[in-house]
């Protein structure tokens, strides 16, 4: 665990930057991403829990548990509210040691914020530009597509959405995608203001010819993310399929 003068650990989210933080709620806090991936991209950060690590009392909730009924809840509301003024936009949840989470075991923390629950909120390119694949596949009133080479799950949102119908909904999405109730269960969670998806990971990154290309939620969706020119050559080369069925659960055969 990282050490600091005081001896503890460092955690961005307690207290969040006051030059960052948007709105304080009951459970979460809404705060803009010091390092976005794009302009707008903000968290829904989780006031979690106490959990006690060696001796050091440690507010935060783990980034490997699931969502809980509120989340779901507030992950519904800001979407909304920003999408009144602002096109579309998606949420997202990198859950577990595999999900591109940079996550690491408590106790032993690299970057503690990384452990600490937060779902991230990114505006979406119009759909002229780019479109998530479970655009289409709900526009065709599916559910999966075993053509594309990795387990995922859709559902439309429900028609009347309440705390209790939105959580109903991720939660037979997650017994869809871990029907055995694994521990330590590795996921993937979009939402949008029309749907859910997860997917199943099995590893962090996709290695190979001297690159290692991170995926994270948006990447399960078709939202890659390169940091240099020869690695955006070397995904189009290989394809995103490639990457994508390397880092998530190939269908049952």
């Amino acid at each position: 665990m990282p050490k600091y003068k005081d001896e503890k650990p460092f955690n961005p989210f307690l207290p969040p930057d006051p030059n960052l933080k948007v709105l304080e709620l009951d459970r979460h806090i809404v705060v803009l991403n010091k390092y976005c991936i794009l302009p707008r991209h903000f968290l829904l950060v989780s006031k979690g829990n106490v959990l006690v690590c060696k001796m050091l009392m440690v507010e935060f909730e783990s980034q490997a548990s699931d969502l809980s009924e509120d989340d779901v809840q507030k992950t519904w509301e800001c979407l909304a509210e920003m999408e009144k003024e602002n096109g579309r936009w998606l949420a997202f949840y990198n859950c577990g040691e595999f999900s591109g989470a940079r996550y690491s075991i408590p106790c032993g923390l690299t970057n503690p914020s990384q452990q600490h629950k937060h779902l991230q909120f990114i505006p979406l390119p119009p759909k002229n530009e780019f479109s998530p694949f479970p655009d289409h596949l709900i526009e065709k009133n599916k559910d999966h597509d075993k053509s594309i080479p990795f387990q995922h799950y859709i559902s439309p949102l429900p028609e009347n959405k309440t705390p209790s119908t939105l959580y109903g909904t991720y939660q037979h999405l997650l017994q869809q995608a871990n029907p055995e109730t694994r521990p330590n269960f590795s996921y993937n969670f979009v939402m949008t203001t029309q749907w859910m998806f997860i997917a199943p990971r099995t590893k962090d990154d996709y290695i190979g010819e001297g690159y290692k290309i991170a995926v994270n939620s948006t990447g399960m969706v078709g939202l890659l993310l390169t940091k240099s020119e020869e690695e955006t050559a070397f995904l189009e080369r290989i394809s995103p399929s490639t990457v994508l069925a390397h880092v998530g659960k190939p269908w049952s055969v």
